[in-house]
C-alpha cells in the first residue's frame, strides 16, 4: 500500500464571507519523494459547526501529483459562520488523509496586526498562523468584555405581565443590552441558527424533566426574547422553573475600540510565541529578546487600556 506525502502549495489565511477559497496540493510518494497520481482525491470541507459543506468531492488534477479546488464561502451569515474551518483531503484506496484549516474572520485583521508588530512579510509569520492566533484573541477578548448571567429566571411580557401561561411566549430578560458572545455579528437565541447561540433557554417540567428550549432574540438592546418549547410551542404553564443564560455588553462597548484591543492583543501572542525560537530564526527575523518583551509589554499594556475603555465587567463570559 503506498503512503503519500500532501502539501499544501500555499498556507490558509483569513477569509471573508464571500470569497473564494483556492486549495491547491502537491502529492509526493513518501518513498521516492516524486510526484504521482493516486488513484483518487477527494476534498471535505467542515464549517466550525462541525456541518459538511463539501462531503468528499473529487479534486481537480491540474498536472501529475497536482490536485486543485475552488470553494466559494457563502455571502449569507446563517451560512457561514465565523471561526476555524477543516479542509480534509482523501486518496480513497490508498487511505491517507490530510488535514488543513483556514479561518473566516469578521473584518480584516491581518493587517492591522502586521502593522502593530512589524512582521510584514509571509516569511515572518503566515496569513494561516496569524489567523489562528488573531482568533483565540478574539475569543478571549470577547470573554472579557462581556458580563454572564447564567440560569437566570427571566422576567413576564413587558406588554401583558403574563408569564408561562401555556400561550405566553414573550419575556424580558434582566439585563440588557444582550452581547454577541460568540464574536458572528449577530445577537441570536437557540434554534435560529444550526450553531453559535447567544442566548439558551432550558426548564424543569412538571415531573423534574430538564428541557431544552427553543429562543429568538426580539430585540438585544432591550432584552426582549421569545421562549419556548424545543418543538416551538408555548411552554407549559405547570413548569417547576425556567432558566435562560446570556451574556450583556456595557453600554461604553465600541466595536471599533474591541476590533483594535484583539489586534494588540493578538500582536502580543505573537511575540510570546517568537520567544520559543531558537536564536537563528530570532536573528532571521531582525529582533532580539530585549526587544520582544519590550513590544510584548507595551502590546499587552495598550490591550489593557482598550479593554477599560470597553468597560471591564466583574465577571467575564467564558462558558
Amino acid at each position: 500500500m503506498k503512503r503519500y506525502l500532501i502539501v499544501q502549495t500555499k498556507e490558509q489565511g483569513v477569509y471573508s464571507r464571500g470569497d473564494n477559497v483556492f486549495t491547491q496540493i502537491n502529492i509526493k510518494d513518501i518513498l521516492t519523494n516524486a510526484l504521482c497520481d493516486p488513484s483518487s482525491v477527494s476534498i471535505s470541507i467542515i464549517n466550525p459547526c462541525g456541518s459538511n459543506l463539501i462531503t468528499s468531492a473529487a479534486m481537480t488534477k491540474t498536472a501529475v501529483g497536482v490536485y486543485m479546488y475552488n470553494y466559494q464561502i457563502s455571502a449569507t451569515p446563517a451560512n457561514s459562520p465565523f471561526g476555524i474551518y477543516s479542509i480534509k483531503i482523501q486518496t480513497l484506496n490508498e487511505n491517507t488523509i490530510f488535514n488543513f484549516n483556514f479561518v473566516l474572520f469578521p473584518w480584516d485583521i491581518t493587517s492591522r496586526v502586521r502593522e502593530l508588530s512589524g512582521f510584514l512579510q509571509q516569511n515572518d509569520i503566515s496569513d494561516y498562523k496569524l489567523a489562528l492566533i488573531a482568533w483565540n484573541a478574539y475569543i478571549e477578548t470577547l470573554d472579557t468584555i462581556y458580563e454572564l448571567h447564567s440560569d437566570e429566571t427571566p422576567l413576564c411580557n413587558p406588554e401583558t405581565n403574563e408569564g408561562f401561561n401555556g400561550t405566553n411566549v414573550k419575556f424580558k430578560l434582566k439585563e440588557y443590552p444582550l452581547a454577541d458572545f460568540n464574536g458572528d455579528e449577530q445577537i441570536t437565541g437557540f434554534g435560529e441558527l444550526t450553531c453559535g447561540e447567544d442566548v439558551t433557554f432550558h426548564y424543569i417540567d412538571s415531573i423534574g424533566n430538564n428541557k431544552i428550549g427553543h429562543v429568538v432574540v426580539l430585540d438585544s438592546n432591550i432584552g426582549i426574547v421569545t421562549l419556548k418549547t424545543i418543538t416551538d410551542t408555548p411552554v407549559p404553564k405547570d413548569i417547576r422553573k425556567a432558566m435562560v443564560s446570556y451574556c450583556v455588553r456595557s453600554e461604553s462597548y465600541n466595536q471599533n475600540i474591541m476590533r483594535e484591543a484583539v489586534a494588540y492583543l493578538t500582536a502580543n501572542k505573537i511575540l510570546i510565541s517568537l520567544n520559543s525560537l531558537d536564536k537563528a530564526t530570532l536573528a532571521d527575523l531582525q529582533t532580539n529578546e530585549e526587544k520582544l518583551r519590550i513590544d510584548s509589554n507595551r502590546f499587552i499594556k495598550r490591550y489593557e487600556t482598550l479593554i477599560e475603555q470597553i468597560g471591564m465587567p466583574n465577571i467575564g463570559c467564558g462558558k
